[in-house]
C-alpha cells in the first residue's frame, strides 16, 4: 500500500509541475513552454528573424543547458533557411549535440545530410572524422542512448553500416581504407567470413598504396589457408592463399612481416605439394599406373622443390623408374594386384564421342519420317527426295 501511495504522489507532483507550464505552438517554431518542468526541455516559443539570429539563439540555449530547445532551433534554421551558409553549420552542431548525448543514429543522420546536400561545406573533413568517431565508438561497444537518457543495446551492425557509408561518401580520404579494415575486424569477431573477405579484397583492389594493404594481403592469405584442413582436401583455397602470400612478398619486400609470411608460404606450398603426393601414391600403390604416378610426383617437385614432400616424391620417382612395385595390400593378397584396362577409358570415350557427332547423325537416317506437307520421306543431305508409296 505504501508503494502505491508513493507512486501516486510522484505522478501527481509531475502532472502538477507540467500543468504549471504554459504550452504554445506556432508554425514557425512549433511547440513551446513557459514555466514548469517543461520549460528547460521544450523551451519558450522563439521567433527567429533570420538564419544568423537563429544560430545565436540556439547557441544561447545550448550554453544555458537547454539541449532540446537548442536542437529544435538549429533544425528551424535548416528547415527555414536551407540555402543559407548557416544551414550546414546548424546540422553540424546538431550532430555534435546528439553525439555528446550518445544518440549516435541521430548524430550520423545529421552529418550525413551535410555530406549529401552541402558537399562544399568547409568542414567536410571534420564531418567525416566525426562520423568515423561515431562508428568507432559503436565498434568498441559503446551503448546508444534513447532520447539521451535510456541506454540501449550494443549495436555492431550500425557500426558496420556507418563505416560503409564513410567508404561510399569519402572514398578518396584516408578514412575509407581505415573503415574497411574496421569492418573486417568487426565481421571477423562475429564470424562473418564473407564480409571479412569482401572488405579486405576491396582494400587490396582499391587501396593498394594504403598502410593497410600489407595487412590485408596477409589476412586474406590466412583466411584461405584456414579453409583447408589437410592435403586430402580440395586445394583451391590453398592456391589462393599462396597467391596472396606471393603478392605480399613481391609488393612489400621491406615489410616487417616478410619473415612470417615466408614461413606461411612455405607451409602452403608444402601442403599443396602433399596433395599431389597423395594422388601419386594412389596411382602407384593402388592402380598399378606408373605413368600417372610419375606425372603427380613431378608436380610435387615443381610446386615445392625445397619441401619435405619434394624429397619424398623424388624417392618415389626412383622406385617408379626402376619398376619397383609397392608392397601388396591385403586386398592385393586376396584378389591380386589391380589390373589396368587394356584400353584406357578416355580413349573409349573419345571413340564414342567421334561416332555421335552431328555430321554422323545427319549422314545416316535408317528410319525416314514422312513429311505430311510434301508427301516425301525425310532424306539425308545430298539425296533426292523419293515419294513415299
Amino acid at each position: 500500500m505504501k508503494k502505491i501511495y508513493l507512486i501516486t504522489l510522484f505522478f501527481t507532483t509531475l502532472v502538477s509541475a507540467v500543468l504549471h507550464a504554459e504550452l504554445s505552438w506556432s508554425p514557425e517554431t512549433g511547440w513551446g513552454a513557459k514555466g514548469g518542468l517543461l520549460e528547460p526541455l521544450i523551451g519558450q516559443t522563439i521567433v527567429i528573424k533570420d538564419a544568423e539570429h537563429g544560430m545565436q539563439v540556439a547557441c544561447e540555449e545550448y550554453t544555458a543547458g537547454n539541449t532540446l530547445p537548442a536542437i529544435r532551433t538549429y533544425k528551424n534554421v535548416y528547415d527555414c533557411y536551407p540555402l543559407s551558409a548557416e544551414a550546414p553549420e546548424a546540422l553540424y552542431r546538431i550532430g555534435q549535440i546528439y553525439m555528446g548525448s550518445h544518440q549516435y543514429e541521430q548524430a550520423f543522420k545529421a552529418l550525413e545530410t551535410i555530406i549529401l546536400e552541402y558537399p562544399g561545406y568547409p568542414k567536410f573533413n571534420d564531418v567525416i572524422a566525426i562520423e568515423f568517431d561515431i562508428a568507432k565508438q559503436l565498434q568498441s561497444g559503446e551503448r546508444p542512448y534513447y532520447y539521451g537518457l535510456i541506454p540501449g543495446f550494443r549495436d555492431y551492425a550500425a557500426a558496420i553500416k556507418f563505416f560503409e557509408s564513410i567508404v561510399t561518401n569519402a572514398p578518396y580520404t584516408r578514412y575509407a581504407p581505415m573503415s574497411l579494415m574496421n569492418i573486417a575486424d568487426l565481421a571477423s569477431e562475429h564470424g562473418r567470413i564473407e564480409d571479412v573477405v569482401d572488405s579486405l579484397d576491396r582494400i587490396v583492389c582499391c587501396y593498394r598504396n594504403s598502410e593497410f594493404a600489407p595487412c590485408a594481403y596477409v589476412k586474406l592469405g590466412d583466411i584461405y589457408a584456414k579453409m583447408v584442413h589437410g592435403p586430402s582436401y580440395d586445394q583451391g583455397a590453398t592456391l589462393r592463399s599462396i597467391n596472396y602470400y606471393e603478392d605480399f612478398l613481391l609488393l612489400f619486400p621491406e615489410n616487417p612481416l616478410v619473415p612470417e609470411v615466408e614461413v606461411k608460404l612455405a607451409n602452403g606450398r608444402d601442403l599443396y605439394a602433399r596433395s599431389k603426393l597423395i594422388m601419386g601414391d594412389f596411382y602407384y600403390r593402388y592402380r598399378n599406373n606408373f605413368e600417372a604416378a610419375r606425372i603427380y610426383y613431378n608436380e610435387v617437385i615443381t610446386a615445392a622443390p625445397n619441401s619435405c614432400a619434394a624429397q619424398e616424391a623424388q624417392a618415389r620417382l626412383e622406385l617408379v623408374a626402376n619398376c619397383v612395385y609397392p608392397p601388396k595390400t591385403w586386398v592385393d593378397k586376396i584378389f591380386g594386384r589391380y589390373q589396368r584396362p587394356s584400353t584406357p577409358s578416355y580413349l573409349e570415350d573419345a571413340i564414342i564421342a567421334n561416332h555421335t557427332t552431328e555430321s554422323f547423325l545427319m549422314d545416316v537416317n535408317p528410319f525416314p519420317i514422312r513429311d505430311v506437307d510434301t508427301g516425301y520421306d525425310d532424306f539425308a543431305p545430298g539425296q533426292e527426295p523419293v515419294p513415299a508409296y
